[in-house]
């Protein structure tokens, strides 16, 4: 009798990465002043999203963005598409921000308890942690730590899925830093390899 094939393991090529810019078209997220000129967290995190997604290409791995272009979505479209798509791992990108206090800074990354089991092989705490490692060894900011939260496009995803809150837009040194594309550049390559190092040890149901 023939002995059973055994599936071979999937390659980077066929583990797709949906990367989501938080925000867009008529929810600007928030808004900070630079220089006496109004800027918009949608736009930061567009621009972020296009360099990971350049860093991971380039790496030869398969991504797909929620938006290129500053359009509005409902929070269900960014999980619904990575369900549809069958992705391996999912990233929302997003600009912190506080009301009177210019002084909060740092980088932290959440995920929800409602999606961390490990049926990919990895779970959302495992990305969190792996992004937020690389993320503060090229940004060199303040460690905010890894968090827990019920949002709407990561608990809705099947698979690993994380939404990372990159510094505040309410403080003015990080503000400039996050408006310069050598620092989004640092801040994508943190992001790319958290994501590198956790999907190598995915497998799609």
């Amino acid at each position: 009798t023939a002995k059973p094939t055994q599936r071979p393991a999937a390659s980077k090529e066929d583990k797709l990465i949906v990367i989501d810019s938080g925000h867009g078209g008529k929810d600007s997220g928030a808004v900070g002043m630079l220089d006496g000129k109004q800027i918009y967290e949608k736009d930061l995190t567009l621009s972020i999203a296009k360099k990971v997604r350049e860093v991971l290409e380039k790496n030869g791995y398969k991504t797909d963005m929620t938006r290129t272009d500053d359009r509005f979505l409902e929070l269900t479209e960014p999980p619904a598409q990575a369900n549809e798509e069958n992705a391996a791992a999912f990233v929302s990108i997003h600009i912190n921000s506080v009301d009177e206090a210019p002084e909060a800074s740092g980088t932290e990354v959440y995920y929800s308890v409602l999606n961390n089991g490990d049926s990919y092989g990895a779970t959302s705490e495992e990305l969190a942690e792996n992004v937020l490692t690389r993320m503060l060894y090229y940004m060199r900011s303040k460690n905010r730590g890894i968090k827990t939260a019920d949002h709407a496009v990561t608990k809705r995803c099947k698979m690993p899925a994380i939404l990372i809150e990159v510094g505040f837009i309410t403080n003015e040194d990080e503000l400039r830093n996050m408006c310069s594309d050598e620092y989004q550049y640092k801040v994508a390559q943190g992001i790319a390899e958290g994501i590198m190092n956790t999907v190598k040890d995915i497998t799609i149901p």
